[in-house]
């Protein structure tokens, strides 16, 4: 059976973005292109954060982040929602600081946890 180039593309397209998934409590990091985006939306300082996907709907994933001020002092912000698309896996040689932190604090339960989250620090 033929299929036009176009329904190909489609069903080629469909294919790669239902295989995207999140491998949960695992770190991430924003990609460059997306920093603004995330910094703008949610306050946060996109190039120090670590993501952790915690729950995975589809394409989109709800997200603890953690990262550090310039004061040393670990901040989080729990249950954000971020594209899957937008984060990349972290490298425990090229990302060592951001796999550091994530290595010390990731089971840290900031829920129950003294560690301040944004609102309490402000």
């Amino acid at each position: 059976m033929l299929i036009p180039t176009n329904a190909r593309y489609f069903q080629s397209f469909i294919i790669n973005t239902a295989m995207i998934k999140a491998n949960l409590n695992t770190p991430y990091k924003i990609l460059p292109s997306k920093y603004k985006r995330y910094q703008k939306h949610y306050d946060l300082p996109s190039e120090n954060c670590v993501v952790v996907p915690t729950k995975a709907y589809g394409d989109q994933a709800v997200c603890n982040v953690m990262w550090k001020n310039d004061t040393g002092q670990l901040l989080h912000k729990a249950d954000l929602m971020f594209d899957l698309t937008n984060l990349e896996s972290l490298s425990a040689i090229k990302d060592f600081i951001l796999y550091e932190l994530w290595e010390s604090h990731h089971n840290h339960d900031f829920s129950l946890s003294n560690t301040p989250s944004v609102s309490d620090a402000n």
